[in-house]
């Protein structure tokens, strides 16, 4: 579904992301590991189009989409959840789901409502703002407005960071469903190890803006690499 190829993208000078290669399959959780600062939220805005590389390629479904613009990416499946949530607080939760239909002007300004049966907490708010709610039904709802869209592909940016753990297990079960339903590929950013471990296909360690490791995420969680990335 995406095949990332030899990604430069740099801040001004500074060379941050370092020849970036990745494939995300249809079905298939890839994490991302690694500390704060290492590039991978940078990386995540590289492949959604917020920042463009200045080498290397993106292809989606086989399509070179290198050059197309966010609003383009987002249209032809690409769904982003940022770091920190980034609803708008001052929207009711109906209408940050609404917003979650904006880049397909071509359907009916009605989300569908099975969301909620991964969300059910979402359906008894609809009328309260985005920022009464809490830090971890904000994480929902943020996942929950990508996902009224029908991504094929969703790119998720620490979606346990600050969030209660009860609200964790929820958003485990919720990435379970996604990823047994098959059609859906999912790119995870994330620092909680275990979290990711569980829940990915495979797994890509970042180190200064390099992948420094790689490899299948089975059976129990290495702590080789757990004392590597908490040194």
């Amino acid at each position: 579904m995406l095949q990332v190829e030899n990604f430069h993208t740099f801040y001004g000078e500074s060379h941050i992301l370092r020849g970036l290669s990745i494939d995300v399959r249809p079905g298939e959780i890839a994490g991302i590991l690694g500390r704060n600062g290492m590039g991978k939220t940078t990386f995540l805005k590289s492949i959604v189009g917020l920042l463009r590389p200045r080498e290397g390629r993106i292809r989606f479904e086989g399509q070179d989409i290198t050059r197309f613009r966010t609003e383009a990416r987002a249209k032809i499946g690409i769904a982003y959840v940022p770091q920190g949530r980034e609803i708008f607080p001052q929207l009711s939760v109906h209408e940050n789901l609404l917003l979650g239909l904006e880049a397909h002007p071509d359907r009916p300004g009605k989300y569908d409502e099975s969301v909620f049966d991964l969300f059910p907490v979402l359906k008894d708010m609809l009328k309260r703002k985005g920022g009464v709610l809490s830090g971890g039904q904000q994480q929902q709802l943020a996942i929950a407005r990508a996902l009224v869209g029908r991504p094929k592909l969703l790119l998720l940016d620490e979606p346990t960071e600050g969030i209660q753990p009860s609200i964790i297990i929820d958003i485990e079960n919720v990435l379970w469903q996604l990823k047994e339903r098959g059609d859906v590929g999912i790119l995870l950013v994330e620092q909680y190890l275990e979290f990711a471990w569980r829940l990915s296909d495979r797994y890509y360690v970042m180190e200064k803006g390099e992948f420094t490791a790689e490899g299948e995420a089975e059976g129990e969680c290495d702590t080789a690499l757990l004392a590597r990335l908490t040194a």
